[in-house]
């Protein structure tokens, strides 16, 4: 079903799509009987993107022994299907006026982050529940938050504002942490970059407001990195799209053709990329 769904992945979904994907997913599957707790990963996707699309980092956090809560954002989301069978469409944002762009962005990252926290609430009401299936199995010394784009932007003030979160990464999303006293926080972030030189202002252009919001972002991360609570890489055979899961499922001559994900291999990166979350998630 493709109704309501962003232009962009309703054109990829009929058009490019190669077909069922299969996965090692199970429906209805029981938690493994080989810990009694287990950790959290709140999985957050980008702007006008959807749960779905990271669906290798989902099943790659769940491989390693963590439960992954995959959501989408009412109107922010491609598609967001409630539980009364809703489904609410992504809503359009103009961010083309150049003064109000990094104000849209800010506030569409809080309320990102407040979702997160919304769903932490519903998750920690049934670990707490004892008829529920996750009735004591969540360790709540270890709930992080991970996302992409504007999903990891959120993931951050997440865990800046939410006590219960305590460590989250961010995949080359923008930061907006003013509101948060991020050394004094006693937490650790994750930041990690695609080659943002190909965003980067060419010549005399008449700047776009995306070029304003990321002039200000490099600018966030410079501060930002100088914290030692910040752990920072920089992926230069990274594209911002490289994150999803996208470069996977699409035709590959289509994915060649618009160049969106640069000459990597798709699956390394998304595999270096997992790695690298897990290993600051456990450290």
């Amino acid at each position: 079903m493709t109704t309501g769904l962003n232009p962009l992945f309703k054109l990829i979904l009929n058009r490019f799509y190669l077909g069922r994907i299969q996965t090692p997913s199970t429906i209805g599957a029981t938690l493994a009987q080989s810990q009694d707790r287990f950790p959290v990963i709140l999985l957050s996707p980008g702007f006008g993107s959807a749960n779905f699309l990271n669906t290798f980092y989902a099943l790659e956090f769940a491989s390693r022994g963590f439960i992954v809560i995959g959501i989408n954002h009412p109107a922010w989301s491609s598609v967001t299907l409630l539980v009364d069978g809703t489904a609410v469409a992504f809503d359009p944002v103009d961010f083309n006026d150049i003064e109000r762009a990094d104000e849209l962005f800010a506030e569409i990252t809080e309320q990102k982050a407040n979702n997160l926290s919304a769903a932490l609430d519903e998750l920690l009401i049934l670990n707490a529940t004892p008829d529920s299936w996750l009735h004591q199995k969540i360790d709540p010394t270890k709930i992080f938050a991970t996302g992409h784009s504007s999903g990891g932007s959120a993931s951050f003030l997440a865990c800046g504002q939410d006590t219960r979160i305590s460590k989250s990464a961010n995949l080359d999303g923008f930061l907006y942490l003013d509101q948060i006293d991020v050394a004094n926080t006693g937490k650790d972030f994750l930041l990690i970059l695609s080659n943002r030189d190909k965003y980067a202002s060419k010549g005399n252009k008449r700047q776009s407001s995306f070029d304003v919001v990321m002039a200000k972002d490099q600018m966030r991360i410079e501060q930002f990195a100088c914290h030692a609570n910040v752990k920072k890489h920089s992926l230069s055979s990274a594209n911002h799209f490289s994150f999803m899961d996208l470069p996977l499922i699409l035709n590959p001559a289509f994915r060649k053709r618009i160049g969106l994900f640069r000459e990597t291999d798709s699956l390394e990166l998304l595999l270096n990329t997992s790695t690298i979350m897990i290993d600051f998630f456990t450290a």
